[in-house]
């Protein structure tokens, strides 16, 4: 059978975050059983030294149920300065995609973009989080950020809690305001858009820092309140989005990943890109004294929580085995409410051996 080629407006169509959480619960377990494996993510930097550099994410990754391999990539060209500064993308923004691939013949299933993707298996990863770590009562979730990643967060706290509250902010007034407005109407629970982070972190039971603040702390630790599940999804050199000091306040720290990204450089006096995660940037939570993985968790394998008191903090990261498990849905629903677009023969037969 021909492949299916989805576009993003495809994948919107078919994704939802109950059963994305769904299938990358599965997936976890499976990651602790050893039914399902991945390649840490890898990057190359081609470029000049502060001038436009290519930059080329690839991860990988595979389940037993259902059967299938995944090639996530992303590449783009990126206008760099002397500090690293990653946030100025040159020309159209790059190649963001995914490509499924049977478990079982090999041969190629479908190829998908996967911008919406991405913020689904990142938001419903922090969601199974949430709903083995945080307080079983919590009812007030925080969320600082207005963007994609900030929405799939939410989407996936709601359905890991009946919560009663989200509390919002953004710098921009407009974009939290957009952000409550759209969060209101999502989820039917009230939502707060406030002009400072710290009333939006104190009395949260959930907080979540879903920011491009990238080189410089947020978050102050006298905000964080006895019993508070936090996530961050800034792990590189430029530090978290809590202050350092904010750490020494957590007993348990719970990971999506194992090990850290590679990276690989055409310059020798190149060094990872400022948001990368290195085995550097993660000995900062060493302070932190009990260390799981969302597998581990997921599986009974080690606890979320042990007390009301504890603070955790959930680091949110993506792994092959995450778009293994959102990409593998995605193509099933796809399939099923037929969406989508069969690559044409010629094409596909070019690609077979």
């Amino acid at each position: 059978m021909p492949p299916l080629l989805l576009s993003e407006e495809d994948v919107s169509q078919v994704l939802k975050m109950d059963e994305n959480m769904q299938a990358l619960e599965s997936a976890y377990k499976q990651e602790a059983a050893g039914a399902a494996s991945y390649r840490p993510k890898a990057t190359v930097y081609v470029g000049s030294e502060w001038g436009g550099a290519m930059t080329h994410v690839t991860s990988l990754g595979g389940l037993r149920n259902p059967p299938v391999v995944v090639i996530n990539i992303r590449s783009m060209v990126q206008r760099t300065s002397k500090d690293r500064d990653v946030h100025k993308l040159a020309g159209a923004g790059g190649t963001y995609m995914s490509m499924l691939f049977s478990g079982e013949s090999g041969e190629l299933l479908a190829m998908m973009a996967n911008g919406e993707i991405s913020w689904y298996r990142h938001g419903g990863t922090a969601g199974l989080a949430a709903r083995e770590a945080a307080l079983p009562d919590a009812k007030v979730a925080g969320i600082l950020g207005s963007g994609s990643t900030a929405r799939a967060h939410a989407l996936a706290y709601a359905c890991a809690r009946r919560l009663e509250l989200f509390k919002v902010y953004s710098p921009s007034l407009e974009h939290r305001k957009i952000f409550a407005d759209w969060l209101k109407m999502k989820t039917g629970v009230p939502v707060q858009a406030l002009d400072n982070p710290e009333a939006v972190v104190r009395g949260s039971q959930i907080v979540a820092a879903c920011t491009s603040s990238r080189f410089g702390s947020i978050v102050k630790k006298e905000w964080l309140e006895p019993g508070v599940h936090f996530t961050g999804v800034q792990t590189g050199e430029g530090g978290t989005e809590l202050e350092p000091e904010g750490l020494k306040l957590f007993h348990r720290l719970v990971t999506s990943f194992d090990s850290s990204s590679t990276h690989h450089f055409t310059e020798p006096e190149h060094s990872p890109l400022r948001t990368a995660v290195t085995e550097e940037s993660l000995a900062q939570f060493n302070v932190i004294p009990h260390h799981h993985t969302i597998a581990e968790v997921l599986s009974g394998k080690a606890p979320g929580r042990e007390s009301r008191e504890e603070r955790n903090y959930f680091v949110n990261n993506g792994t092959g085995v995450q778009y293994a498990a959102t990409v593998a849905l995605v193509y099933q629903k796809a399939k099923e409410k037929g969406v989508g677009t069969e690559m044409p023969e010629k094409w596909f037969r070019w690609f077979q051996r």
